[in-house]
């Protein structure tokens, strides 16, 4: 039963990890169980999701405002190594 048992820090990098690359069964089921029992890495999800959402739907304007393809693209493999 123990591996089931996530930390904050642990289950706030499945939540990050989730809405980029998606999770096995196994961290879907960890996930699910620690976010059941702590309130606060539950609404971290809630709050992860409203920055994502709000990001994809200004990207848009980034990408008017002059900033090349590549470097969006750099930016976000940046991002994603850091995950």
């Amino acid at each position: 039963m123990k591996f089931l048992m996530l930390s904050c820090l642990k289950t706030t990098e499945l939540v990050e990890k989730k809405n980029f690359s998606g999770l096995s069964l196994k961290e879907k089921v960890q996930l699910s169980i620690h976010k059941r029992m702590c309130g606060a890495c539950a609404e971290y999800e809630k709050q992860s999701k409203f920055i994502d959402n709000f990001m994809k739907r200004h990207i848009h304007k980034i990408d008017d405002a002059g900033i090349p393809q590549s470097q969006n693209d750099e930016l976000k493999e940046k991002i994603k190594s850091k995950l």
